[in-house]
């Protein structure tokens, strides 16, 4: 059982501490791709309030996010209909 940590990671220009049990290079990676999306966002839009930025920032990780999810459960579905039509095939040997 890991145990859980305190990590600083700047995002922003903003030192954030994050307590976790994931290792400092994945929270890095994860704090670099939200700084990533909120220079995206400030560039698309030309915003510079930083309240409004990370809002806008935040919702679109979760479209993002959204998006995976409803593909993962599209892939399952399919998995579940193979599996059901397999195992009535099986069934009729």
């Amino acid at each position: 059982m890991k145990k859980e940590k305190e990590t600083v990671v700047n995002i922003f220009k903003r030192d954030y501490i994050i307590k976790s049990e994931e290792d400092d290079m994945y929270l890095y990676a994860v704090a670099r791709y939200v700084e990533d999306k909120m220079k995206e966002i400030e560039k698309s839009y030309d915003i510079v309030d930083t309240g409004k930025l990370a809002v806008l920032s935040a919702f679109d990780m979760a479209r993002e996010l959204f998006e995976i999810k409803t593909k993962i459960e599209n892939i399952y579905k399919k998995i579940d209909n193979i599996d059901k039509k397999l195992s009535y095939k099986l069934a009729n040997i």
